[in-house]
């Protein structure tokens, strides 16, 4: 895990001890697993960055936004892509 991955701008991206995983990791790995993969870009990145956002302010009273940056070469609409079908 690297901190440009999973914060944005001067923020810290920090651990979730109690799940032994860092923060964005473990609400990443847990949206993969109860959706069985089935879900949409925008789903899992709404997912991802709402609870991220909520647990640190709740254990540390700091912010962590995790955000999507699609590649300019790609021409879509990235949130309706589907995992898996």
């Amino acid at each position: 895990e690297t901190l440009a991955e999973m914060a944005a701008g001067t923020e810290t991206a920090w651990n979730y001890p109690q799940e032994n995983h860092g923060t964005f990791t473990y609400f990443l790995l847990r949206k993969l697993q109860e959706s069985k993969g089935n879900a949409t870009l925008g789903e899992l990145a709404d997912y991802v960055r709402d609870n991220v956002e909520k647990t640190n302010m709740r254990l540390r009273s700091v912010r962590q936004s995790p955000n999507v940056n699609p590649s300019p070469s790609y021409d879509g609409d990235w949130r309706s892509l589907r995992l898996a079908k």
